[in-house]
C-alpha cells in the first residue's frame, strides 16, 4: 500500500440472509483482474447477522467488487452495502444469481451536485448490457425485416431472377402456359 493520505477507507456492510455459507465477496485491481487485494468468506457466520467490514485500497487504483453466492439465490431477506465516507460505491440485494460485480469508483460531482443522489444516478452496468441487447436485437429484426420487405417490392430475389430470364429468352414476353416460379410447363383443363 502506499501512504497514508494515498488509501481510501471502504466499508463493506453485508447483511445476511439465512445461509450466510452461500455468500462471500472479492475486491480486486481492475487492471489486475487474478489479484484480489480483500476477500471475505461468511462459511462460519451467524445467519441474518449484519457483517461490517473495513478495506484500505490504493488511492491511485481502481478497484471491482464481486459477490459470490453459491446456490445462485442472491441475498434471500439480505442485503449487501459499499460506502466510501458519505458516498454509496455499490448497493444490492434479493436474487442476483451467482455472481454480481460492481465497479467501486466513486462518481465524479458535477459542482453544485446532490452527493445524496449520486448512487441513484449511477448506471446499473448489467440493466445496461440487457437494454443494449434488445435494442440491437430489435434493431437487426427491423433491418431484415425491411430488407426483406424492400426486395420484394423491387422483384429482386430468385422468383424475379426466374422471370427475367424467361421473358429475356422469348423476347420479352412471359411463356402463356408457364407457372414463372418452378418453371414447369402448365396445360390449361378444357
Amino acid at each position: 500500500m502506499s501512504s497514508q493520505q494515498n488509501q481510501r477507507l471502504i466499508k463493506v456492510l453485508f447483511k445476511l440472509d439465512c445461509c450466510p455459507y452461500e455468500n462471500k465477496w472479492e475486491i480486486w485491481n481492475s487492471l489486475h483482474p487474478f489479484e484480489v487485494v480483500a476477500r471475505k468468506d461468511y462459511t462460519s457466520s451467524t445467519p441474518n447477522e449484519l457483517e461490517t467490514d473495513t478495506v484500505y485500497l490504493d488511492g491511485n487504483a481502481n478497484y471491482m467488487l464481486r459477490i459470490y453466492d453459491r446456490n445462485g439465490d442472491g441475498l434471500q431477506n439480505g442485503y449487501y452495502k459499499v460506502i466510501e465516507g458519505n458516498t454509496t460505491l455499490a448497493q444490492g440485494s434479493g436474487n442476483f444469481g451467482r455472481t454480481v460485480e460492481h465497479s467501486l469508483q466513486p462518481e465524479v460531482m458535477i459542482p453544485g451536485g446532490n452527493e445524496a443522489n449520486s448512487s441513484t444516478s449511477k448506471l446499473n452496468l448489467q440493466t445496461t448490457t440487457a437494454t443494449l441487447l434488445l435494442i440491437f436485437i430489435c434493431a437487426l429484426l427491423y433491418f431484415i425485416g425491411y430488407t426483406m420487405m424492400k426486395t420484394r417490392q423491387k422483384g429482386i430475389g430468385v422468383k424475379a431472377a426466374r422471370r427475367d430470364a424467361i421473358i429475356d429468352d422469348l423476347s420479352n414476353r412471359p411463356p402463356e402456359h408457364y407457372d414463372i416460379p418452378t418453371l414447369i410447363k402448365v396445360r390449361p383443363i378444357h
